[in-house]
């Protein structure tokens, strides 16, 4: 939370089974309850390895593509930066390929806008640091407007995944 002007945010981190469909939709499922559920309207960022593509029906279910979910549509980040640009491959085993699909991803949140976004794709003498290349983004977060009731209010999120 920033000190003086009392805005906050939210940051969810999440490894998403890399062998189960039904898995994912379940764990995104738990997460778009918990991020229904936060406490206040303050913008909220979602970060990690999806094990999945932005055309998954879990993703597509996360990011509220169908308005299934009780809060506003999500953005891909580097969708947002880089509309209709694949961003290659993300998991490349050590090895540094960049064939694949990109199943790492940030979707951000109402209230959060994203202003740079890159691949980070650097290794030393041909060592990498992890098996994906991270996702690096700047985003500009927004406070929420003054006077709004707690985003929890009145919100059933339980019935909203089930509709």
């Amino acid at each position: 939370m920033d000190k003086d002007t009392g805005t906050g945010f939210y940051v969810y981190n999440v490894h998403l089974d890399v062998f189960s469909q039904n898995s994912r939709e379940k764990s995104v499922e738990m997460l778009a309850r918990r991020i229904a559920s936060r406490k206040t309207a303050d913008p909220f960022i979602v970060v990690g390895d999806f094990n999945m593509g932005l055309d998954n029906p879990a993703m597509q279910y996360l990011q509220n593509m169908k308005s299934q979910t009780p809060y506003p549509r999500m953005v891909d980040a580097w969708q947002s930066v880089h509309p209709g640009t694949p961003a290659g491959g993300t998991r490349h085993g050590f090895r540094g390929g960049t064939s694949g699909p990109q199943i790492d991803h940030i979707p951000v949140g109402e209230g959060a806008r994203t202003l740079q976004a890159r691949i980070d794709r650097r290794h030393v003498n041909g060592r990498y640091p992890s098996d994906h290349f991270p996702i690096i983004a700047e985003i500009l977060l927004a406070a929420p407007a003054k006077g709004l009731p707690p985003i929890a209010a009145g919100t059933n999120s339980q019935q909203a995944l089930q509709n």
